[in-house]
Order: structure tokens, then sequence, then C-alpha cells
């Protein structure tokens, strides 16, 4: 993909990561102790990653307003808490590798790294009240960062009980989909566009952009999750086969292939992630191709993306729907 089609994206993305990252040195100095818990979590947030969902949250607020000096601490809590629930879903699904690195729970066990995840959301709502907005604005801060919290963690477990599901279509992934990934985007914008003013009939268009960004984001990770490169996505491919996710993509499928075609894959999807061999994603990955899923669900996001940039008329700054409009274009056709 030409990253100069994308070059002010990339500049804010650039910018707004550094002011992002100063914020979490402040917040998790050196010198706090006990250094177990600090130093983990210091490493985790500086370590990369597009913070893309912070930079939504600081453009939804300059689309309306000239951005407040404390605009930078809501974007922080916002990147905070994605980053609390990478940490605790990469304990769920027991992953090895974030952003090329071991992730914490490997490098530092399981309970520190749960604990870290508990500081990390906690530091969220103290960031929040720590702010120099009034106290309407607070509050309806809080109430949407514990609301949408609420989401996340109905949608993770709605998706450990998808597995294993072969009755699921993409309506209810979708459903899934939209508390477990757009419920971080809609945080995002809408904390920033609260900050900004914006009107409630504004709020209710910009949270369609952002649940469809959400959505599209995710499926263009299904889509990653088996056709991205290694040094290209940070982790091996296949990994949602051998943990038998269905995502939108092996749910096209099963619901499209002959019957005894859908059954092999079922059987696949349904053994251990540990006894999941590589032949096994191959002969999985065949019957994706042949059903043609991955192509469905590009589309698929394709569709969502125009339907998400429909609803950004209501933002008054022009170059702000021109960023918002190449972060959808980029979320659905990204290579990591």
């Amino acid at each position: 993909m030409g990253e100069n089609m994308y070059d002010d994206l990339f500049s804010i993305l650039k910018q707004n990561s550094s002011l992002i990252e100063e914020e979490f040195l402040k917040f998790f100095s050196a010198g706090f102790k006990p250094k177990l818990l600090y130093k983990p979590i210091r490493e985790f947030l500086v370590d990369g990653g597009k913070k893309a969902r912070p930079t939504m949250c600081m453009l939804a607020c300059e689309g309306f307003c000239s951005p407040p000096k404390d605009l930078v601490k809501i974007a922080s809590a916002v990147e905070l808490l994605h980053n609390f629930t990478l940490v605790h879903d990469d304990i769920i699904d027991n992953s090895d590798v974030r952003r090329t690195n071991p992730t914490m729970h490997k490098k530092y066990g399981v309970p520190i790294a749960i604990l870290s995840g508990d500081v990390m959301f906690a530091y969220v709502f103290k960031i929040i009240s720590g702010t120099s907005f009034s106290d309407g604005i607070k509050v309806r801060l809080v109430k949407l960062f514990s609301e949408k919290s609420i989401e996340l963690g109905q949608g993770e477990v709605h998706q450990i009980e998808a597995v294993h599901s072969n009755t699921l279509d993409e309506n209810v992934y979708a459903r899934v989909a939209q508390k477990k990934t757009s419920a971080l985007f809609d945080v995002a914008m809408l904390s920033g566009a609260i900050v900004g003013g914006a009107t409630d009939d504004a709020l209710e268009k910009l949270l369609i952009y952002s649940n469809k960004l959400g959505l599209a984001f995710q499926v263009r990770d299904d889509i990653l999750d088996l056709t991205g490169e290694e040094n290209i996505i940070g982790k091996k491919s296949g990994n949602d086969i051998k943990e038998g996710k269905r995502t939108l993509i092996t749910i096209h499928a099963l619901n499209h292939l002959p019957r005894d075609k859908s059954r092999v894959l079922s059987g696949i999807l349904n053994i251990p992630a540990r006894r999941t061999t590589d032949n096994d994603v191959r002969d999985a990955m065949a019957l994706i191709h042949e059903a043609d899923s991955i192509k469905f669900a590009q589309e698929f996001a394709e569709n969502l993306g125009k339907e998400g940039i429909g609803a950004l008329g209501v933002i008054p700054n022009e170059r702000v729907r021109t960023v918002f409009v190449d972060l959808m274009n980029f979320a659905i056709q990204r290579d990591n």
C-alpha cells in the first residue's frame, strides 16, 4: 500500500503517538514502586502501536473546537483503556507475542500481568477525574468509559461462548465484534466530541462512524491473521484457526461450503490449540479459499467503510473530516 496517500494521517498519528507516550511516562514514572508492577506497564505502553484511538479522540474534539489543554489526558485515558484490554486478552488467549515482543504474562508471569492490567484500568478514571474540565463533562466521560468497558467485557464473553459454535451467522458476528472491538473506537470518538461540545445529534452520527470503523478494523484483523506476513503483523498467521475462533471468515466458510467440507473445517477449528498442527491450518486455509471467504470479508469491510464515511458530514472542520475518511480507508486496506 502506498503510504504517500495517507501522509497527513500518518503525520498526525506519529505526532500524537509522541504526545501520548510523554503523558504515559508522567503517569508511570521510572521511580514508581513496586517496580515489578510499574516497569511492565511502562514497557507495554511505549512499545509501539499506531495510537489510532487516542488520535480519534483528539481529532473528534478538533472537529468542533480548538483543542483544550487537557484533551491529551483524555486521549491518554482512551489508549490506556485499550492497552488494559490487550494485556488481559493476551492472557485469555494465552498469546506468546504482542507487537513482535513477548506478551506481558509470558515475560513477567500471569499474576503480574493481571495486576498491571487492573492498575492500568484504574488509572483511566484517575486521569479523567484529574482533568480541568467541568464536573458535568467529567461525569459524562466517566459514564461513557464505564459503559463501554462493560460492553468490552460482554463482547469478550460472547466470543468465548461462540467458540465451537457452528450456528453463528454474519449478524451474530457483527454484534459480538461491535461490543468487543467497536466499543473502544466509540469511546475514542465520543469522548473527544463531548469535550469539543458536539450536540447529541452529532454524537449519534459519530457513533455510526466509530461503530463501522471498529467493525471494519476487526474484519481486517481477521483477514490479516490468515494472510499477513509475520514480520509485518508481529505474530504468526493462522492463530485464529488454532484457537478455533469463529471470525467472519470462518463463519462464512462454514455456512457456504458443502456440508461434508464444512464438517471438516469445523473439526479443525474444534481441535485444541496446542494440538492444532501446521497441516491442520493449511487444510483449513484451503477450505476458506474454496469458499471465497476472504474476498467476502474484504468486501464486507469496504461496505462498512462507505456507511461510516457517510456519517461524517456533522463535523464542521473539513480537514478533520478528510483525516477520518483516510483513517477508515487505511483501516480496511492496511497490512498490519
